[in-house]
């Protein structure tokens, strides 16, 4: 959806796979019109778009907010360090342990 975004803000260009696919099931050769009628729905659709990412960026930040007060319930490593982010998952200070989001999240920690 980012790219989607990109595509349709101001400055932004539809990609030439977009207009060849549409000029391959419109039979329209002429991309200056493809492109005014695209033109016309660009700022209604851009609306749609950044109200989802702006959705899934919330539920991002939810999830990881859970991730890391179950992580802090957890307490520390075995033995004793804390735990920090890295990558999809979290690693002991120490560099011993590690643990994914995932395993996080299915855990019966609250």
């Amino acid at each position: 959806e980012e790219d989607i975004a990109i595509m349709l803000r101001p400055g932004g260009d539809y990609s030439k796979e977009l207009l060849n696919k549409i000029m391959l099931k419109t039979g329209c050769s002429d991309v200056e019109a493809i492109r005014a009628v695209l033109d016309t729905q660009k700022a209604p659709f851009l609306t749609r778009i950044e109200k989802i990412l702006v959705q899934k960026l919330a539920e991002k930040t939810q999830e990881e907010t859970r991730i890391q007060a179950k992580i802090q319930t957890m307490g520390l490593c075995p033995l004793g360090f804390e735990w920090l982010k890295e990558g999809g998952g979290w690693r002991c200070a120490g560099g011993a342990h590690h643990i994914s989001d995932d395993a996080v999240a299915a855990s019966d920690v609250v």
